[in-house]
């Protein structure tokens, strides 16, 4: 291919990925590559196509290819980091923008987000103070400091931020999203739930609502067939299912669309309905049979017509039943008749994906089997694990260093069998956790809940509730400084002997 060829060739490309036609683009990025292998703009661009086209891996590979050309291009270097940030290669981002030229607001917007996601939020947040320092309205700068101090359990400050961005774009949905999970940590519940709403319009809840069936907005539902779409993951999905009770109170035919682990603790639970397994088949089931359906509602829209105001919180302390006789057979097989008390442990919150978007936010609510030894050293206790994932490890390294044992089930498998898992809970006494799926799920059974938060509550908890309207049966020990856990824990262990 001549000269002339190879730039007609390469301008077809070009206007390929303008008109977003990225897949043919990339193929014809690539077919001129061996030729033009050194090729600053070509690189560049394959790098943006395979970016914009999710495949982060090849994209990395064609922005450092860039990098290697020509080692000062400041754009090569902030799309390298930015690229590393989505494969979750943070160190990495780090370095590059460390070493990139800071006075640019771009890459210290990028060098923020990668403190955020390293968990260094209090860094983030002074990047970002640098950020408006120089440009009072920029932005992301604006929206990420509102992100932010929501993450570090601050909303006041979180909504003053919110409402700077929202200025600027006041059709922005993440930023009315964000807004309304501050208004639900002051407890500001129907401006809060009006706010979460914007959710839906965001990427990640664009598809929550179905075709073909019309959304409920609080009309009467006796005699009415509502479907009813969970949220989320799996700790949400049980918290949502709260409002079960107070549809069925209104004379409903309720389908629940949720986590295929819970279908059959969900039917059990609220008797008379149907759950349907979310799997890759259940959304053409559902249209398929839409016309069978009068209302849908995602979980977290349905709050804003059962939970207006404090007064609408009932005090409901359980509303799932666990197997009777699968907890028999559990307390048959090894709890101690001697033992003062059955007590659950959970202590941290894992992922099981390639990339965690929320690790530094799991690293945040988590802690570790130390932080628990003032309450573990609580005599006369029979400690159960309640920790999904493998952590046999960690509980016998904890176990050689302190002598305390913390019995692990090896029959039950969280991650896979709920029924085993509800069984197990059933029976205890009492649960100590974090903000994680076995505090929702013991919470939910009605067994007496300890939850140690985070400044980072969940956004339902509200900010200094003790008891949760949400969840009567939880009690909140929380920080009172954000990441310092020792006065949580001493805390824990002083109520533990009184209990």
């Amino acid at each position: 291919m001549n000269t002339e060829d190879l730039k007609t060739q390469f301008e077809l490309a070009v206007k390929l990925q303008q008109q977003k036609q990225l897949p043919q683009a990339i193929a014809l990025y690539e077919k001129l590559r061996p030729a033009l292998q050194n090729h600053l703009g070509l690189n560049m661009n394959l790098g943006q196509a395979y970016f914009d086209n999710a495949n982060f891996e090849k994209a990395l590979k064609a922005f450092e290819k860039s990098c290697h050309i020509n080692p000062n291009l400041e754009l090569a270097k902030q799309k390298t980091a930015y690229t590393q940030i989505k494969l979750g290669q943070f160190e990495k981002a780090l370095q590059v923008f460390q070493n990139s030229n800071l006075k640019d607001p771009e890459n210290q917007i990028g060098l923020s987000l990668t403190l955020k996601h390293l968990g260094r939020w209090l860094d983030s947040l002074k990047v970002l103070d640098d950020v408006l320092k120089a440009h009072p309205q920029h932005f992301e700068a604006l929206a990420n400091k509102a992100t932010l101090y929501r993450m570090i359990g601050e909303p006041e400050k979180a909504l003053a931020f919110c409402d700077q961005a929202l200025s600027q774009q006041p059709q922005n949905a993440e930023l009315h999203f964000n807004r309304g999970l501050n208004l639900l940590l002051l407890e500001q519940w129907q401006p809060g739930w009006d706010e979460i709403e914007w959710r839906l319009k965001t990427p990640n809840y664009q598809n929550l609502v179905l075709p073909g069936i019309k959304k409920w907005n609080g009309e009467p539902l006796a005699n009415k067939h509502l479907l009813f779409i969970c949220e989320q993951g799996l700790a949400e999905e049980i918290l949502h299912a709260s409002l079960i009770p107070d549809l069925q109170n209104q004379n409903a035919q309720i389908t629940i669309l949720c986590d295929t682990r819970l279908c059959v603790i969900f039917e059990r639970s609220f008797k008379g309905i149907k759950a349907i397994a979310r799997d890759q088949n259940a959304h053409q089931k559902i249209s398929e049979s839409a016309s069978d359906f009068d209302f849908q509602t995602p979980a977290m829209s349905a709050f804003r017509f059962l939970r207006k105001s404090e007064t609408d919180f009932p005090k409901r302390l359980s509303y799932l039943v666990a197997n009777e006789e699968k907890t028999k057979a559990v307390k048959t097989r090894y709890f101690d008749p001697k033992a003062k008390m059955h007590i659950g442990i959970s202590w941290k919150s894992s992922s099981t994906t390639r990339f965690d978007a929320n690790a530094s936010i799991r690293k945040q609510v988590s802690t570790t089997l130390n932080d628990w030894l003032p309450v573990l050293k609580t005599p006369g206790i029979r400690w159960i694990n309640l920790q999904y994932g493998d952590c046999q490890n960690e509980i016998d390294t904890f176990k050689k260093e302190h002598g305390i044992t913390i019995f692990n089930d090896k029959e039950i498998d969280p991650l896979k069998d709920l029924e085993a898992s509800f069984a197990q809970m059933a029976g205890l006494d009492l649960s100590l956790g974090i903000q994680s799926a076995p505090s929702m799920m013991t919470g939910a059974l009605g067994i007496p809940t300890w939850v140690a938060v985070n400044k980072q509550c969940a956004a339902v908890f509200g900010n200094k509730a003790e008891n949760p309207l949400l969840m009567p049966s939880m009690r909140l020990f929380r920080q009172k400084e954000f990441g310092e856990w020792a006065s949580v824990f001493n805390q824990i262990s002083k109520s533990l002997k009184a209990f």
